[in-house]
């Protein structure tokens, strides 16, 4: 499952929000860029993505990101599929 996230407005000095799902997940940076938090080995680390860079996380791994310009987009895919995203999708639309 593919999901395409928009970003407004950069967050470069935001609290970065880390979450963790069973799913795996391999995110693609399609505009801007992004600063992710990851959880490995007891430690927080961080890494700036860019354009045509991708970062993956297995299951369960705590990870979280801000955009750090204006109009930063992102593409996420994920296995299995999210059905809470399809949940999110059907409320937005009703």
């Amino acid at each position: 499952m593919n999901a395409r996230v928009y970003f407004k407005k950069a967050t470069p000095n935001e609290e970065i929000k880390t979450h963790n799902h069973v799913h795996e997940q391999l995110t693609y940076v399609l505009k801007g860029s992004f600063k992710f938090a990851i959880h490995e080995d007891g430690q927080v680390k961080t890494q700036i993505v860019h354009v045509g860079d991708s970062i993956y996380f297995p299951s369960n791994v705590y990870h979280g990101c801000i955009p750090m310009e204006d109009g930063s987009e992102l593409l996420d895919s994920f296995t299995p599929a999210r059905a809470d995203f399809f949940e999110i999708t059907v409320s937005i639309l009703e």
